[in-house]
């Protein structure tokens, strides 16, 4: 590590020094690159320094869009909404890479008495009704971002969509009719 970088990372420091967040983050910011460069590292490790420096710039953006007269202070703020997203698009991939949240996103449909399972990095989704208490067979309907319809590759997209309905099966047994009694 260079001799700037370090003085930058120590000035870094006691700015942060009253947010113990952030001074831990910085200090294995400083150690953490010491020894390993970050190609070498584990991509969850490189995904939280990838976190980290959007959270830089990010700040960066806010203090700068405070100094900006309107105008411009307007552009900068969507810089700092998609900075956003990015942070935590990043942390998502991260928690995603290291087995702490499931790739599928269960919720209810705003459409009916059903349930929707999606894999948003691929832009498909799967809807189905709720049980009612009743032997049913369940009508699964394929749903698909408009993105994700422009795939050409329709293979991985069905591939996809049979990971979800193996998926929903072991979460709602009953609405698929496979409940161990």
């Amino acid at each position: 590590m260079k001799e700037k970088e370090i003085r930058e990372g120590l000035n870094r420091l006691l700015s942060e020094r009253e947010n113990p967040d952030k001074v831990e983050g910085v200090l294995n910011r400083l150690i953490g690159e010491q020894g390993t460069p970050v190609e070498n590292k584990s991509i969850p490790d490189r995904l939280w320094v990838l976190r980290e420096r959007i959270k830089d710039l990010r700040s960066e953006a806010e203090n700068l869009s405070s100094l900006l007269e309107y105008h411009s202070g307007s552009r900068l703020s969507r810089v700092i909404d998609l900075l956003n997203q990015a942070e935590d698009l990043t942390e998502e991939a991260g928690l995603l890479t290291t087995g702490q949240i499931s790739k599928f996103q269960i919720s209810e449909s705003v459409y009916d008495n059903s349930w929707e399972v999606w894999d948003g990095s691929v832009g498909v989704g799967i809807r189905f009704k709720k049980w009612d208490g009743k032997p049913q067979k369940s009508k699964i309907l394929t749903i698909q971002t408009a993105h994700c319809k422009t795939n050409p590759d329709r293979e991985f997209v069905n591939r996809c969509v049979q990971d979800l309905i193996s998926f929903a099966r072991e979460k709602f047994p009953r609405e698929f009719g496979t409940e161990v009694h």
